[in-house]
C-alpha cells in the first residue's frame, strides 16, 4: 500500500490538478498491467520486456491528455490509426 501512495504522490508531481481518485486508479492498472507481464512466463523470459513495457506503461501513466482527446473522437488514436 506504501507504494501505491508513493506512486500517485508521483503521479500527481507530474500531472499537477489530477483527481487523486483518479490516480490511484491509473497507478493501480498500470501496476497490475506490469506485474501480470513479468510473471506471465512466457513474457518474462523476454530480454526486451523492459523496453516493451515502457509505451503502455507511460500511456497510462501520462496519457491523460490523450484519453480525455479521444472520447467522441470515433475512436482515433494518438498514433493516428483508428479502431
Amino acid at each position: 500500500m506504501r507504494e501505491l501512495a508513493l506512486w500517485v504522490r508521483i503521479l500527481d508531481d507530474v500531472t499537477p490538478g489530477l483527481d487523486v481518485t483518479e490516480a490511484g486508479i491509473v497507478v493501480c492498472v498500470a501496476l497490475a498491467v506490469i506485474g501480470d507481464a513479468v510473471t506471465t512466463r512466457s513474457l518474462g523470459e523476454r530480454p526486451d520486456l523492459a523496453d516493451r513495457l515502457t509505451e503502455p506503461g507511460t500511456g497510462l501513466l501520462l496519457g491523460r491528455e490523450q484519453r480525455g482527446r479521444g472520447r467522441g473522437s470515433g475512436g482515433s488514436r494518438p498514433d493516428g490509426g483508428s479502431g
